[in-house]
């Protein structure tokens, strides 16, 4: 079921409706348009949920609800209009219910239109009914059968003009290649109302014959009666011609068959005769020569049928013996196959009839063989061309028609043979017939048209696929877009080569966001070489203010120094002047009395005189300490003008890193914004690898498939992110099994790419040319990386290491185990002894040289309870906290430890080591082993 839901949910996702899917009355899916409608953020908060969880009348809910799913279970459908409620607001809906069968599961469709939907929806209908028109072969008729109306695809196919069409019935087409009860049965339908379909060979104006799957529905008025008649057909020409060239190999084989009921009544071809009483049987010599015998090589006796009767038929055959020999059944007459000489197989027919005794118990038994290999094989060539007009009839035009990328395929003239939807809108065209037959320089990219059919010349010439190609092209308004392109060679079924297929897909948002992520990736840089500059320029600055600081604590130091000593000197000063007064006063006094006693004084002139002196002295000196205080003060001053410089370069400074922060603050902004529009990307770019992810998985064979092959095996695929650059292969041919482990260069998204390319190429190796020796295998797959990687011309130097073992039947009911690798070991474990087989030395892909490379192999025959292992180098390489790996030598002794267990215990074995050893270390590499038996 899970692949089918998948498929309908892909569908849905795109459908113009509010989608839901239901099982057993639960929500299991839904499709953007319904989370929108019910205003759900997220689709996890609808799984699980019922209708009513959301419906604005509760009371209701249950009963009404329960009444129209019960009325879609029993019809298949109804419809109703429902209000839903969410974040408090009433959403008035219509509902439409139907059932729906997915797998083996019913579920049931819900369908919801709001108003603004129900508009939307009209829309989207008016879209279909033009696409339909574009697409089909349309007429509608009146209710006498007469044409009032054609489509443009109607003119182009039955090549009558719309004018000569018009008024005329559809007799006009009549090719007289159906019955009349045909469309007296038809006329009988659609009178009735009802819908008829049918295959119908139609004749165009020219004479030529054309085959449609018509479809006829009548258009009925108000009170059911018909009003008109609607066709709708399809060309399925090369369809039609598929089953006729079935219905002739069909017929061949009757008359096959009814020559070789004929030949063994008239002749004796293979006759046999078995005397049972005796148990002796008679092989005439066209028995022994059908299987490649002469007459004398082999003995007549029923050991020799047994031995000769393939071992896969001998119980069947015994059965259908014994039942007719018991009477349970009427008639002998069986098919199975024989071995011949030169150990091939042939089918035999082989009819019988009994003779009893009186008492019914039987006597004589005789019959004849017929070889019917060639009716088996063309019975087998007939089933395959049963399943190919089943692919293309049932999956080609849905694929192609649904895939999400515009295809095209081209002859050997570069000219298109058809396209997909997709692709015709991309060339402004209505549908696929206006591009068949024109080449790229008659579409809107007709600028590169000669790159494109470089592209083509190189594809077809060489017989090689180009993948990934990312080149311009113009669309039909006119606006150039990138586009990723992939082409294959279409090859016929003896390989060669009549054309090419292509797909692309619009890369040119991708683009735009690789080129806006490499914008934002170098403004990130300047932005961040701008922080370290400025982070530099401010521990400059903060070293600068600490000097600065330093040198005004300095200052601020001698200021004080300079203070206190201009203190002491002011201090100083203040005892001389308070000196001096003191003086002049004794001065004054002494002159007071000079005065009074001049005459007194006249005898004491010459002391006077002295004391003058002494104190023009004094006079002196105080204007020298009055020089020195100037001084001082002027200095002071000078101190306080270059404290007030400090002062404002602090302030400067300040204010400068003030702004230096604020740059800092906006850029870290700026940084987190880049960040988050980086997460955007990054979770964007997480989506498609996750998407890729699944694309990978698909290549790789299922558990299921091992288990079906081997008796038991186990397999651990842990990618070291989300996609891988190994892969595994499993492929069984007749009765012998290829395995294989690859290990491709890199990891993540470009090993993948590279285990893609490795998985095509052993494909092609091994499926489609047959080769399934490991040693022919390694020599073609290294010629096939080298070429495809152009890495003779080219710098591309990725190869890759892998290990290939066949298993086929030896003799005794033994098996025998061929064995190639490169660079990669087989672990065999046998009891308590590890066997191990070595790969060749030299790598697949990776180099220049035009050397031809031989591979080894080597076989063993295998013994019971073998254990067989093949890893690639990423569980032994894996590091743990100590960064220490955990080694082949280890690994070896592991297998050695558990090798006796089942494989499914030895499975959890591997990863709980694994795991104890690796603990919170990230993964290193890829890791990939599987172990079998056989």
């Amino acid at each position: 079921m899970g692949n089918t839901l998948q498929l309908y949910t892909s569908f849905y996702s795109n459908y113009p409706d509010a989608i839901l899917l239901l099982e057993n009355e639960e929500i299991i899916s839904s499709n953007a348009l319904a989370q929108k409608l019910l205003k759900i953020d997220d689709e996890q908060q609808l799984l699980g949920k019922k209708l009513s969880n959301f419906s604005a009348n509760h009371s209701q809910t249950n009963t009404q609800l329960l009444s129209y799913l019960e009325t879609c279970g029993k019809e298949g459908k109804t419809e109703f209009d429902w209000n839903f409620e969410s974040n408090k607001k009433i959403i008035p809906t219509k509902v439409f219910l139907s059932k729906l069968e997915i797998g083996d599961k019913m579920l049931t469709q819900v369908i919801l239109r709001g108003n603004a939907e129900e508009q939307h929806h009209h829309q989207q209908l008016k879209a279909i009914t033009e696409a339909l028109d574009r697409s089909a072969i349309i007429s509608i008729a009146d209710k006498k059968g007469k044409i009032t109306k054609v489509n443009k695809e109607f003119c182009k196919v039955s090549k009558y003009s719309e004018e000569e069409l018009i008024g005329k019935d559809h007799n006009i087409v009549n090719s007289g290649y159906h019955t009349k009860e045909f469309w007296q049965q038809m006329w009988q339908d659609i009178s009735r109302g009802k819908t008829w379909r049918a295959d119908v060979k139609n004749k165009a104006k020219d004479g030529s014959h054309y085959w449609v799957d018509t479809v006829i529905n009548p258009m009925l008025d108000n009170n059911g009666k018909v009003m008109s008649y609607l066709s709708i057909r399809y060309l399925i020409t090369d369809k039609k011609e598929k089953e006729f060239e079935i219905q002739n190999v069909q017929e061949k084989l009757r008359k096959q068959a009814e020559q070789f009921h004929l030949a063994v009544r008239g002749t004796a071809d293979g006759i046999w005769d078995w005397q049972i009483l005796t148990n002796t049987i008679y092989f005439a010599p066209r028995w022994k020569e059908m299987l490649g015998y002469k007459e004398d090589e082999l003995a007549n006796s029923f050991d020799t049928f047994n031995e000769l009767l393939y071992e896969e038929d001998k119980e069947r055959v015994s059965e259908n013996l014994n039942q007719f020999l018991e009477g349970k059944i009427k008639d002998y007459d069986i098919e199975f196959r024989m071995k011949t000489k030169d150990g091939g197989i042939k089918w035999i027919h082989t009819r019988g009839a009994l003779l009893r005794d009186k008492d019914g118990n039987p006597m004589r038994m005789a019959g004849a063989h017929a070889d019917i290999t060639k009716r088996k094989e063309e019975e087998q060539e007939l089933r395959r061309l049963q399943k190919e007009l089943f692919v293309e009839k049932n999956l080609s035009e849905l694929i192609i028609a649904n895939i999400p990328q515009a295809v095209f395929w081209k002859d050997l003239d570069f000219n298109y043979l058809g396209c997909n939807k997709l692709f015709a809108e991309g060339a402004g065209k209505d549908c696929a017939d206006e591009i068949i037959g024109k080449s790229d320089f008659d579409m809107p990219w007709a600028k590169h048209a000669g790159l494109y059919r470089k592209d083509d010349k190189q594809i077809m010439e060489q017989n090689e696929p180009k993948l990934g190609i990312v080149e311009p092209q113009i669309t039909a308004d006119g606006k150039e877009r990138w586009v990723r392109t992939n082409k294959i060679p279409l090859r016929d079924e003896k390989g060669k080569v009549f054309g090419v297929l292509g797909m692309y897909e619009d890369i040119t948002e991708q683009k735009s966001k690789e080129a806006l992520i490499q914008e934002q990736n170098e403004k990130l840089l300047l932005s961040e070489m701008e922080l370290r500059q400025n982070m530099e320029i401010l521990q400059m600055t903060q070293e600068e203010m600490l000097e600065k600081q330093e040198l005004v604590e300095k200052q601020n130091k001698k200021l004080f120094s300079s203070e206190a000593i201009l203190k002491k000197a002011l201090s100083k000063m203040k005892i001389q002047e308070s000196d001096l007064k003191d003086t002049v006063e004794e001065l004054q006094s002494q002159e007071e009395e000079l005065r009074q006693n001049m005459e007194e004084l006249s005898a004491t002139q010459e002391e006077m005189v002295k004391k003058q002196i002494l104190v023009e002295k004094q006079k002196s000196k105080l204007e020298a300490n009055e020089a020195v205080l100037k001084k001082a003060l002027e200095k002071m001053k000078k101190q306080e003008y270059v404290l007030k410089e400090s002062v404002e370069q602090l302030q400067t400074q300040e204010e400068e890193l003030r702004q230096n922060m604020e740059e800092l603050h906006a850029t870290q902004e700026v940084l987190a914004n880049q960040k988050e529009e980086l997460e955007l990307t990054n979770k964007q770019t997480t989506k498609s690898i996750q998407y890729a992810q699944t694309i990978q998985s698909a290549f790789l064979p299922p558990q299921s498939s091992f288990d079906n092959l081997l008796s038991e095996s186990f397999i651990i695929y842990k990618p070291k992110d989300i996609v891988s650059g190994d892969a595994y292969w499993l492929s069984s041919h007749e009765n012998k099994i290829l395995i294989g482990v690859i290990d491709c260069t890199g990891h993540g998204v470009p090993g993948a790419f590279m285990s893609l390319v490795a998985n095509n190429l052993l494909n092609e190796i091994i499926n489609q040319r047959g080769i399934i020796q490991p040693n022919l295998i390694l020599n073609e797959l290294h010629k096939g990386v080298v070429q495809k990687l152009n890495q003779r011309e080219g710098a591309n130097n990725d190869g890759m290491d892998l290990s290939l073992c066949l298993l086929e039947p030896a003799t005794d009911n033994t098996t025998r185990l061929t064995f190639g690798g490169v660079k990669q070991n087989l672990y065999l474990c046998r009891g308590q002894e590890l066997l191990e087989l070595r790969g060749n030395r030299r790598s697949i892909g990776g180099s220049k040289r035009l050397d031809d490379r031989k591979y080894e192999q080597e076989s063993i025959i295998l013994e019971a309870k073998d254990a067989i292992y093949l890893a690639t180098d990423g569980y032994a390489d894996q590091a743990n906290e100590e960064r220490k790996s955990f080694s082949k030598k280890r690994f070896r002794e592991l297998i050695q430890e558990v090798g006796q267990l089942s494989m499914k215990e030895q499975g959890k074995i591997f990863i709980a080591q694994l795991e104890d050893h690796q603990k919170d270390t990230a993964q290193r590499d890829d890791i990939t082993l599987i172990g079998f038996r056989v």
